[in-house]
């Protein structure tokens, strides 16, 4: 996989998304907003305040994405920062949003996400022997 370094415009629609996705009852997870810090300085290459950045929706969203595997991206971002901090509450819708648009793209790796995804992928992350803290996960 090779990534893709959007422009400012599609970067800013990019970490609205994932923002909007992370954000568990008005506040941004630690996780989570270090991975957005991360990608925001590595990867979108602009200099945005996380906690002033307003939601998108997906109709937003898809209408603003025009690099070919931006979506795609976006998305892969969005599993990873919903699941960083563990098993979100509520769980995690079976499939897209029903009102994502005709453009946007049905995704099948959030469909095959399994039941505790987030615990399952923190113990295979865990060293042989450790024991996960409920409070971890």
């Amino acid at each position: 996989m090779q990534l893709i370094h959007p422009g400012p415009e599609e970067a800013a629609l990019c970490l609205r998304a994932v923002r909007t996705a992370a954000n568990r009852n008005g506040v941004i997870p630690p996780a989570a907003r270090a991975l957005m810090t991360a990608a925001k300085q590595a990867i979108l290459h602009i200099d945005a305040d996380l906690d002033e950045l307003a939601p998108i929706t997906p109709a937003e969203l898809a209408a603003g994405l025009h690099t070919p595997g931006l979506a795609e991206q976006v998305t892969q971002a969005m599993i990873v920062c919903v699941l960083a901090d563990g098993e979100p509450d509520p769980p995690l819708p079976s499939g897209p949003p029903a009102s994502s648009t005709a453009r946007a793209q049905p995704y099948p790796q959030v469909e095959r996400l399994p039941p505790n995804a987030a615990r399952w992928h923190w113990r295979r992350l865990q060293p042989p022997g450790a024991q996960c803290q409920k409070s971890e996960m």
